[in-house]
């Protein structure tokens, strides 16, 4: 028996560079009504790994990290010029780049429009280990669908068969729709929705389990550095608790432990029912004055660390968003 799954669809305008297929031109895009598939009940949906390249993801209930099936897909831009073999070329030449050990790759062109990559390299924790991947792209008009999948595990002898029927059952309902979209971004500790034009990425001394960072770039700083961008920023486990306290005793606590904290011009404080709130404003390295709303959660033993962080002239530019980003938090 199978159900039906629809894809969540998003269009990223600003984060041309950073697409799965490593092209400016294309668009990674998404739309949550243009399409349906049908999954398997023998495989279960799992969130978007890093750096939230794909769309949708899904994994055998039964199989380790390596059997996989992932669903993207991109906007072409002038796609009279970017014609399906140059993209699927361009794939190719990145790939290269990468220092990967005994690399080999096959193209098969079953048409103008549908062209099947097939990649594989040395694992890099196991040589002795070849991982292989397929990749199939449609193209249709100027829209591109990505199906990538493995099954280095050969976990079913089913599988190969059961990918063919989920690539079959893809079926277009309308065009997708242009624009930001609302998200849902779950980890491990906390689920939260933000917009989908926004960058993503992690907490530089953290890791992307238990962290998450989103950036706004044009006019704002590049997503590496997040230096001039307003940020907003999750960090679960900022604390361990080694036994249950009250928020009152907490704020003691961050005060004197949270080294972020200090060297303000302006902090005030206040404790709700739910958490500890901080609001101040600090100097960055360019001496542009930056306000924080920062909140620490206790959710059993883990300390969750909620900030908005943007220059004082921008802060009220996004107060839209501040209120979705801390009004969807919820903890698993």
């Amino acid at each position: 028996m199978k159900k039906k799954v629809f894809l969540l669809l998003f269009l990223v305008v600003s984060s041309l560079v950073n697409s799965q297929q490593d092209n400016e031109n294309l668009i990674k895009s998404f739309d949550t009504s243009a399409f349906e598939i049908n999954i398997p009940n023998t495989w279960k949906k799992i969130n978007p790994t890093y750096p939230y390249y794909w769309l949708n993801e899904y994994r055998y209930k039964d199989s380790t990290f390596n059997s996989y099936f992932n669903i993207g897909q991109y906007k072409i831009v002038n796609s009279k010029k970017n014609r399906l073999n140059k993209i699927v070329k361009h794939r190719v030449k990145e790939l290269k780049k990468v220092p990967y050990r005994k690399f080999n790759y096959t193209i098969n062109e079953k048409n103008t429009n549908h062209i099947i990559l097939k990649t594989s390299w040395q694992n890099w924790r196991n040589k002795k280990l070849l991982e292989s991947h397929t990749t199939e792209f449609l193209k249709e008009g100027d829209e591109l669908l990505v199906f990538r999948y493995s099954d280095s595990t050969k976990t079913s002898t089913k599988f190969n068969e059961e990918i063919k029927n989920v690539i079959s059952s893809f079926k277009r309902i309308s065009k997708f729709k242009e624009g930001p979209f609302i998200r849902v971004y779950n980890k491990p500790k906390f689920q939260v929705k933000f917009l989908s034009n926004w960058d993503v990425t992690k907490v530089k001394s953290s890791n992307w389990l238990n962290s998450i960072v989103f950036l706004k770039k044009s006019k704002y700083g590049g997503a590496v550095h997040y230096i001039e961008s307003p940020v907003f920023t999750i960090e679960s486990d900022y604390f361990i608790l080694k036994q249950d306290i009250s928020l009152k005793q907490l704020e003691i606590i961050i005060l004197k432990m949270d080294k972020s904290l200090r060297n303000n011009e302006k902090l005030k404080s206040r404790i709700t029912e739910k958490f500890i709130e901080f609001n101040g404003v600090w100097k960055d390295y360019k001496r542009n004055k930056r306000k924080q709303t920062i909140r620490y959660f206790k959710h059993n033993n883990s300390v969750i660390k909620v900030t908005y962080n943007a220059r004082i002239e921008d802060y009220n530019d996004f107060l839209k968003e501040k209120k979705l980003f801390f009004g969807s938090l919820k903890f698993n």
